[in-house]
Order: structure tokens, then C-alpha cells, then sequence
């Protein structure tokens, strides 16, 4: 986690200081006050905070105040989740209660990139499918009927939990 902070911060000062402005009134601003440089114009904190208060509050608020969108980050929370707790369960189930080698416990752990795979392969003539009969701009009603994959899909979710158990139980017995 310290890593992806720091190379997070990194990548926020690289795109913050390094990367042109491109929004054109922030451009068109610094050439009617004759500055040289966007950075030559007085940036305190109090701004950076201010801004930083503002994008953060909108997004928050949106989260809060859409169920739509409420849903749809606690839903992906919830995958993050469980997807994020195959990697401790598998090692912690396979090493110390199986007793499987490295190689064995590698080849456990391949079942999350097979079904990672799966499921691109699966989801991709969908999107392509979609995307050539709907038209995105027509109806907001069409473009929530993109997210009927993830409908079907999401039965997956236990049943591979459930799978992960029985084999787990099956081990169990056989040992």
C-alpha cells in the first residue's frame, strides 16, 4: 500500500506540474494577464484547498444523493472486497491447512486469472454487440441497459466463493 501512495503522489505531481494546460479559459486568463507561465500566477494553499474541497464535495455528494451511482460504488467496493480477500484466503488455506507446495499453491491462485480472462472474453462481444444498436445519447434508460452483464454476472460471485469452499471441504476430507 506505501508503494502504490508514493507512486500515486508521483504521478499527481508529474501530471499537476509537468503536463500543459489545455482548458481554455485558464489559457485564454494567463494571455489576457500577460503572465508567461500558468505557474507564475499566485497559487496558495487556501486555493489548492478550496478547489480540492470543491471537487471532492461534488463527488461525495453525487455518491450520497444518486442511488444509481450509491449502488454502483458499493457494488464495486463489494468485488474489491471479496476479489481482494481470495489473495490472503488462497495462500492461508492452501499453505498452512493443505499443506500444498508453491507450485501447487500458484496453480490454486490461477483460478482468479482464468475467470479475470472469462469474463473480458465474455464481456466484450457484449460491449461491441451493444454499442453498434444503441445509440448512448438517445435515452439515459438505454445506456443503464449496458449494466445487464454485471446482473447475470454477479451470480458468479458466490457461486465461485461457493466452489472455492467445496473444494476447500473436499481437500478436507481426502487429507
Amino acid at each position: 500500500m506505501w508503494e502504490m501512495f508514493g507512486l500515486s503522489i508521483l504521478s499527481l505531481l508529474l501530471i499537476a506540474f509537468v503536463l500543459p494546460e489545455t482548458l481554455e479559459a485558464k489559457l485564454t486568463r494567463v494571455k489576457r494577464e500577460g503572465k508567461s507561465s500558468l505557474f507564475s500566477s499566485s497559487l496558495t494553499f487556501k486555493m489548492v484547498m478550496t478547489y480540492l474541497a470543491k471537487v471532492f464535495g461534488k463527488s461525495m455528494h453525487i455518491m450520497v444523493t444518486n442511488p444509481a451511482v450509491f449502488f454502483a460504488n458499493f457494488y464495486t467496493c463489494l468485488i474489491y472486497a471479496i476479489y481482494y480477500s481470495f489473495f490472503e484466503s488462497i495462500p492461508r488455506t492452501f499453505l498452512e491447512t493443505y499443506y500444498f507446495t508453491l507450485s501447487g499453491l500458484s496453480l490454486s491462485a490461477l483460478s482468479i486469472a482464468v475467470g479475470a480472462a472469462l469474463g473480458t472474453i465474455l464481456y466484450f462481444p457484449w460491449t461491441l454487440w451493444w454499442s453498434r444498436n444503441f445509440d448512448y445519447m438517445r435515452s439515459y434508460r438505454k445506456a443503464e441497459q449496458s449494466l445487464l452483464p454485471a446482473v447475470y454476472a454477479s451470480v458468479l460471485v458466490p457461486a465461485g466463493l461457493f466452489i472455492f469452499s467445496m473444494i476447500s471441504v473436499l481437500l478436507h476430507q481426502h487429507r
